[in-house]
């Protein structure tokens, strides 16, 4: 929904949680989380609050606001049109893997990627509040792809 993306602060991030009213749960306790937003994933945020502006959704169609179950069976059936043997858990390996080859300390990767975390670090653990998104950020930008011109 709109409301989970926070556009105008330092960090532009969106956050991913359970909409208990909606019957959306999280996978477990460890998913929800606020994700900063960089390159192309900041300006499709962008434009989904410009194209459905109103609308409380960021994915809106004609017969009415895009469920759960129908979102994931549409991202599954775009990204088997272009790699039939990939599932949409691919996206979130794919950035673990990349953050990883990028140095990035597996507590951050862990904490992007709403996985359990595999260290006994207190941040980790969120005893202090977790990451800053700052440093989310900048771990993010470091695998950021150079975006397309006219972006």
């Amino acid at each position: 929904r709109t409301e989970d993306l926070h556009l105008d602060g330092p960090v532009p991030y969106a956050t991913v949680r359970a909409i208990k009213e909606l019957n959306r749960p999280i996978k477990n306790p460890h998913s929800a989380r606020d994700v900063p937003l960089v390159g192309v994933s900041l300006i499709a945020a962008q434009r989904a609050l410009t194209v459905n502006a109103g609308t409380g959704w960021l994915f809106n169609y004609p017969e009415g606001p895009l469920r759960k179950q129908r979102a994931a069976d549409n991202v599954l059936h775009w990204l088997h049109s272009i790699y039939p043997d990939k599932g949409t858990h691919s996206f979130r390996y794919s950035v673990e893997t990349r953050l990883t080859l990028a140095d990035v300390p597996q507590g951050i990767i862990d904490a992007i990627t709403g996985h359990t975390s595999k260290t006994k670090s207190r941040i980790a653990s969120g005893y202090f509040g977790g990451w800053p998104l700052e440093r989310l950020q900048e771990a993010l930008l470091r695998i950021a792809l150079p975006l397309p011109e006219g972006l």
